[in-house]
């Protein structure tokens, strides 16, 4: 959670000028979970000060909702955060591979360009791959923010489709079809 705020507090707020900073992209990740509308509107005043301002009330925000889950949740909470982790592990896992695929396709054509393809094939898998950790923990850390149990109540199971014998052994009728 620390570091998904980190990064995204310092790849948001990067440049030398508040004017420069994209503060409504900041705004709109955590838009519902951390963040309304109204947030971050007048910054002024020193540039680090300013983000680590921002930085401070993001976290401090962060840290009270997690304390909401956890109280929520109670001893159940770890199991939560580690089916959330696996379902974005699921999730995740095969987009790097198949861009490793077309990487794979396009990798001669880095010799072309006095570039070792075997050289380039591993700095662009290791993007990938970070890229991938990267959308694992935000959406990990998102997911744990936004879960909320289940309401407890009896479940109420409705017949959607028929079953149809019709054609099968042991059904009521039996249709031949002759060839």
């Amino acid at each position: 959670m620390v570091g998904t705020i980190n990064d995204s507090v310092d790849a948001y707020l990067s440049d030398a000028e508040i004017s420069l900073w994209d503060v409504d992209g900041l705004r709109s990740k955590y838009y519902g979970l951390l963040c309304t509308e109204d947030d971050f509107r007048n910054i002024d005043g020193d540039v680090s000060e300013a983000r680590e301002k921002i930085r401070d009330e993001l976290l401090e925000r962060a840290e009270n909702l997690y304390a909401k889950k956890e109280e929520l949740f109670g001893e159940q909470m770890r199991e939560v955060e580690r089916v959330i982790l696996l379902q974005n592990v699921d999730r995740q896992w095969m987009d790097p591979l198949e861009s490793m695929d077309s990487l794979m396709e396009s990798v001669g054509l880095q010799a072309y360009a006095s570039r070792s393809p075997i050289a380039e094939s591993r700095i662009h898998g290791a993007d990938l791959f970070d890229e991938m950790i990267t959308n694992i923990r935000d959406d990990t850390v998102r997911g744990i923010m936004s879960v909320v149990p289940r309401q407890k109540g009896e479940v109420k199971r409705v017949q959607v489709a028929k079953a149809v014998s019709e054609g099968f052994a042991g059904g009521g009728k039996t249709s031949s079809v002759v060839f």
